[in-house]
């Protein structure tokens, strides 16, 4: 099994307070979050040439919200150790801790469907669905902003949507669920986006 994404985490400088605060249970986990943000380094960050508004790593107006990040802020948190983003850890599974140590790190502890107007932006947001049970619709229903890009890593719940992606398979991760999907430009009328999640998901159950 490779063991690239364990090794990049160990290297971090982040790396022991991320262990001291047990964000991570397993390596798995840590492969996970890795993946997801090496996704948005290469295929956002890097790629700000091709996009009308650049996304960069120190740009404090840049928004990052985390569905389904889990029990603990584990994605979310290692983003805002990274980068300049404010980052928004959303599960209803939060288990309370506000991790006050961790800066520009919000946890919102609910389900994305009721999060009202919490995440409405005035500036660019991504947002990271790894292994999310959260449904599509609801995450670009709730999400507001002029700019969104959209990278997940589905696991039980179909992320599909009517329209070009990148995607590709992640062997780094250690997950057999390591397919990753990245979506830019996702600011459209949420109605449209609707609609093409629902006929892809009607093409995806006449394919089963």
């Amino acid at each position: 099994m490779p063991n690239q994404y364990i090794n990049e985490f160990l290297r971090l400088k982040c790396a022991p307070e991320l262990i001291e605060w047990k964000l991570f249970p397993n390596a798995k986990e840590i492969t996970e979050s890795i993946g997801c943000y090496n996704a948005v380094l290469h295929y956002i960050v890097e790629k700000e040439s091709e996009l009308n508004v650049p996304i960069k790593l120190n740009d404090p107006t840049i928004n990052l919200v985390s569905v389904g990040d889990g029990s603990t802020p584990r994605t979310a948190a290692l983003f805002a150790m990274r980068s300049a983003w404010h980052c928004y850890s959303v599960d209803p599974n939060a288990n309370g801790k506000d991790y006050l140590q961790i800066k520009r790190l919000t946890i919102i502890k609910k389900k994305i469907e009721n999060c009202g107007d919490t995440l409405h932006f005035t500036s660019p947001c991504i947002i990271v669905c790894v292994h999310s049970h959260a449904p599509l619709d609801a995450v670009l229903n709730k999400i507001k902003s002029p700019v969104i890009h959209l990278i997940a890593i589905p696991c039980c719940v179909p992320y599909n949507i009517n329209r070009p992606y990148i995607g590709y398979e992640d062997k780094d991760i250690h997950s057999p669920k390591n397919e990753v999907r990245v979506w830019l430009n996702m600011q459209e009328k949420i109605g449209k986006i609707d609609a093409e999640i629902t006929e892809a998901e009607d093409i995806a159950s006449s394919k089963e």
